[in-house]
C-alpha cells in the first residue's frame, strides 16, 4: 500500500463503504419536564466512525397522528424542548444523528403525555380595556377578563400595582371600578392590573391589563332646587348652592322661570358665579317655578328640579290706579278685604261681596294715594242697592276707607288687597317686631319645603277683624288680624321668652277652619336668648329648628287633640304629669301605616308612639325619641350641627294627611326607624344622647275655639 495519498487515491477511499460511515443510531431517548404545553426530550451522542457528528433531527408526533412534524433543532446538544403542544395529549419522539456523510438511522420512538393546562386567558399574555373618566363606583370596565380550563371551577383575582384601584369579580374575571377611587384623566391616565385565574387542581394563569381613561366633558353636575322667595310684588329673589363639579370651573349660570304651568320657560338674566339672582318685572301675586343650571368649559349641566313661589302684592298698593282700565288690572281676580266683609272682583267691572251679593262696579281716581269706588249691587235689597268707598293708598300692610251706602251703612276701616291661589298651598309669613336676616331666611327655607309636602289648597278663608297681634304676643301691638288667608298666615315673631335655656319656641294654630280645623292663622315664637346663647347654633341647625316649628303652626302635635288623634296623653286637662307613664300615641292610620313602612312592623306598643317624657313642651306633641331617635325632624329634641338631624320621614308627612292635608309622599327623606329592638311601650328610656344635643322645648299653642271666632270660607264660586 503506497505511503503517500495522491487525489485520486484519496477519491477512491472515500467511495469505499467502510469510510463512508454514518452516525449510528442513538439509544431509546428520555423523555422529562413534561408540562401542559412542552417536553424535553435528551439522548447520547451515538457513535460516529470517521466524521464528527454535526447535529441532531427531532421529530415529534401526536400518538394518534401518522406523520412525524419535524422539531427544529440546532447544533450538537443533546437535549430538545418540543413547545406548542396540546394539553393531556400523549407524544411520541425520536432522534437522529446527522454527520458530514449523511443522517444515521432514527432512535426507537419515546412516549409522554403532557399535563393538564392551568387556566389560560383568551386574550394571551396582555389585554386592554378603556374607562370613562369620573366612572362611578360599581361600573364594569369593559368586557370580562375571562380565562379557561380544561375541567374545574375558575377563580379571579387581582393584582399589581393598581390592584387596588379596581375589583373584580370573582366568579366571572368582569373588573369593576371601586367605590372611594376618582378616575380622573387629568391626574391619571392609566392603570395597570394583573388578573389572576386560579384552578385549585391545575395551578394560576396570569394576564396584564392595561386600562386607559378616556378624557370626557365633564359638564357641572345637577344643582339642588333652588330657594325662591318674593321680592316685592312684582319680583322674585333666588338663591341656590354651586352643585358638584370634576370639571373646569364653574363659568355662570342659567336661569329660567315661567308662571306656574304655562309653557316655555323665559330666561332670567344673570351673569358671573354667584349664586343668587332676582327676577323683576313679575305679575304681583302670580305662582311662579323658577329652575337653574350651570355651566364650565367643557359644557352646560342638568336642570335643577324647579322651585316655586308667588309674587307679593297682599296689602295696600302705594299709589291709586290712574283710570278704571288700571284699576281692573290690579284688582281683577283678588280681593279687597276690610274689617268687617270682603269684596271679589271677579271681572273687569263685576264684583261679589261676601261670597252672595254680586254686582257692578265703577272706578275713578281721586289723586295720587285716593281713588273712588261705586258699587252697584244686582238687588236693591243689599245695603240699600249700592255704596260709595273712599279709598287711600299707602305702601303699608293697610289703607283706610270709608263706605258710604244707600242704605244708611257708613263705616271707616282699614283695608288691604289680598290674593289667593287656588292651584296650590300657600303659606304667609308676617314678621312681628325684630328681624335678622338669618332668621328670615330660615323661614322662607321652611315655608317652601311645606309647600312641596303639601301640594293641594285647603280653602282661603275671609277673617274679619276681631283680634289684634298683640293676642298672639302679648307685645302691646295693636295691628289688627283680618283679611282673605290662602291658606295659612303665620306671624313670627323673634323675642326673649325665658331666658337661655328655657323654653325654645311657642308655636301653634291661632284661628281654625270650622269646617276641618286646619289652621287658617298660625303663630311662631322663637327665643331669642335661645337662638344668641347655644353654643354651636347655625344657619343649619335654624333652619331645622324653624322647618318643626312651622310643623306645629300646621298642626303637628297641636290639632291632635282636637281632632281625637293623641291617644292617652301623658298631662291631665289640668297640664299636670299623669302617673304611671301612659303609652301616649298617634292613631291616625295613614301614620301608622307608614310607621310600620319605616321599620315598625315588630313594635309591639300602641303606634304610632308620642312622647311621654320630657316634660310639658316636649311630651304629646312630637315623636317619641325613644323609638324615633334624634334625628327624626319631630322628634322632640335636636342634634346641633348635623345634617342628619332633620329627615322629614315619612310618617311625619302621612300625619299631616290624617290631619286633612293632601300630602306627596315622594317629599319624605330617607329614614328607617334606628334601633333593632325596641324599649318597652311606657318606658322613657331611649338612645344614648350625644354631647351636642338639646331638647326642642316647644309650648305648644291651642288655637282660639271655632264658636268664637267666625271665619268665613270662601265658595269654590269665589275664586274663579
Amino acid at each position: 500500500m503506497p505511503t503517500e495519498l495522491d487525489d485520486g487515491l484519496l477519491r477512491w477511499l472515500i467511495r469505499a463503504r467502510w469510510w463512508r460511515q454514518v452516525p449510528d443510531q442513538p439509544a431509546l431517548p428520555t423523555m422529562a419536564d413534561i408540562s401542559y404545553d412542552r417536553l424535553t426530550v435528551s439522548w447520547m451522542a451515538p457513535e460516529s466512525a470517521v466524521f464528527e457528528i454535526v447535529g441532531y433531527d427531532v421529530q415529534y408526533r401526536a400518538s394518534d397522528e401518522g406523520r412525524f412534524v419535524h422539531w427544529a433543532h440546532e447544533g450538537i446538544d443533546t437535549e430538545a424542548t418540543i413547545a406548542g403542544l396540546a394539553e393531556v395529549t400523549e407524544y411520541t419522539v425520536r432522534v437522529r444523528a446527522r454527520n458530514d456523510v449523511g443522517e444515521g438511522d432514527w432512535s426507537a420512538p419515546v412516549s409522554g403525555t403532557t399535563l393538564v393546562a392551568p387556566p389560560r386567558f383568551l386574550e394571551g399574555e396582555n389585554a386592554d380595556r378603556e374607562l370613562n373618566e369620573n366612572t362611578p363606583a360599581g361600573a364594569p370596565v369593559g368586557d370580562p377578563v375571562t380565562a379557561r380550563v380544561r375541567s374545574g371551577e375558575i377563580r379571579y383575582g387581582l393584582g399589581g400595582e393598581d390592584a387596588d384601584s379596581f375589583e373584580i369579580d370573582a366568579s366571572s374575571g368582569q373588573l369593576l371600578t371601586r367605590q372611594g377611587v376618582d378616575y380622573n384623566y387629568e391626574e391619571r391616565p392609566g392603570y395597570e392590573v394583573e388578573v389572576e385565574a386560579s384552578n385549585v387542581r391545575v395551578g394560576t394563569g396570569r394576564i396584564l391589563v392595561r386600562i386607559a381613561l378616556l378624557d370626557v366633558d365633564e359638564p357641572p353636575g345637577k344643582p339642588d332646587r333652588p330657594t325662591v322667595t318674593a321680592l316685592g310684588s312684582t319680583g322674585l329673589r333666588v338663591t341656590w348652592v354651586a352643585p358638584s363639579n370634576t370639571g373646569p370651573a364653574i363659568s355662570g349660570y342659567d336661569l329660567e322661570y315661567r308662571e306656574h304651568g304655562a309653557g316655555a320657560y323665559l330666561s332670567a338674566e344673570h351673569e358671573g358665579t354667584g349664586t343668587n339672582a332676582s327676577i323683576t318685572g313679575l305679575a304681583r301675586q302670580t305662582r311662579y317655578e323658577v329652575r337653574v343650571r350651570a355651566l364650565n368649559g367643557e359644557g352646560t349641566g342638568v336642570w335643577s328640579e324647579t322651585a316655586q313661589a308667588r309674587t307679593g302684592g297682599g296689602g295696600t298698593p302705594a299709589y291709586a290706579p290712574a283710570s278704571q282700565s288700571a284699576f281692573d288690572a290690579l284688582f281683577v281676580g283678588s280681593f279687597l278685604s276690610t274689617e268687617s266683609t270682603f269684596i271679589q272682583f271677579v271681572s273687569a267691572g263685576r264684583i261679589r261681596e261676601r261670597n252672595e251679593h254680586p254686582g257692578d262696579y265703577t272706578y275713578a281716581s281721586a289723586g295720587s294715594n285716593t281713588g273712588t269706588l261705586t258699587q252697584t249691587y244686582d238687588d236693591t235689597v243689599t245695603f240699600g242697592g249700592s255704596c260709595t268707598i273712599r279709598l287711600t293708598f299707602r305702601s303699608e300692610t293697610s289703607g283706610t276707607l270709608r263706605r258710604t251706602c244707600e242704605g244708611g251703612q257708613t263705616s271707616t276701616e282699614q283695608w288691604r288687597l289680598d290674593f289667593i291661589d287656588p292651584g296650590a298651598f300657600n303659606i304667609e309669613i308676617i314678621p312681628v317686631g325684630d328681624r335678622r336676616s338669618s332668621v328670615d331666611s330660615a323661614f322662607r327655607a321652611a315655608v317652601a319645603r311645606w309647600e312641596r309636602v303639601i301640594p293641594a289648597n285647603t280653602g282661603a278663608v275671609y277673617i274679619p277683624f276681631l283680634r289684634t297681634v298683640d293676642d298672639l304676643f302679648d307685645n302691646g301691638s295693636t295691628d289688627k288680624i283680618f283679611g282673605v288667608i290662602d291658606d295659612l298666615r303665620i306671624y313670627a315673631r323673634l323675642a326673649s321668652i325665658d331666658g337661655p335655656g328655657g323654653t325654645l319656641a311657642i308655636a301653634g294654630p291661632f284661628f281654625v277652619r270650622v269646617s276641618s280645623d286646619l289652621p287658617a292663622v298660625s303663630r311662631i315664637t322663637l327665643d331669642a336668648d335661645d337662638a344668641d346663647d347655644i353654643d354651636g347654633l347655625t344657619i343649619m341647625d335654624l333652619r331645622g329648628i324653624v322647618l318643626h316649628e312651622v310643623a306645629h303652626a300646621l298642626g303637628f302635635g297641636t290639632s291632635w287633640d282636637d281632632l281625637g288623634l293623641l291617644k292617652n296623653p301623658s298631662f291631665d286637662s289640668d297640664g299636670e304629669p299623669i302617673s304611671p307613664v301612659p303609652d301616649t300615641y298617634f292613631s291616625g292610620a295613614n301614620a301608622i301605616a307608614a310607621f310600620d313602612e319605616v321599620g315598625g312592623t315588630d313594635y309591639t306598643g300602641e303606634k304610632v308612639p308620642v312622647e311621654n317624657a320630657g316634660g310639658s313642651g316636649t311630651a304629646d306633641g312630637h315623636w317619641r325619641d325613644s323609638v324615633f331617635g334624634k334625628r327624626e325632624l319631630m322628634n322632640g329634641y335636636r342634634i346641633l350641627g348635623s345634617r342628619n338631624a332633620d329627615a322629614m320621614s315619612l310618617v311625619t308627612i302621612q300625619s299631616m294627611a290624617d290631619l286633612g292635608y293632601t300630602v306627596d309622599v315622594d317629599e319624605a327623606d330617607a329614614y328607617t326607624l334606628p334601633f333593632s329592638s325596641f324599649p318597652a311601650a311606657r318606658s322613657r328610656a331611649g338612645e344614648e344622647s350625644p354631647a351636642n344635643w338639646i331638647p326642642l322645648k316647644c309650648i305648644v299653642t291651642r288655637p282660639v275655639p271655632a264658636h268664637e271666632v267666625t271665619l268665613i270660607e270662601l265658595e269654590s264660586g269665589g275664586l274663579q
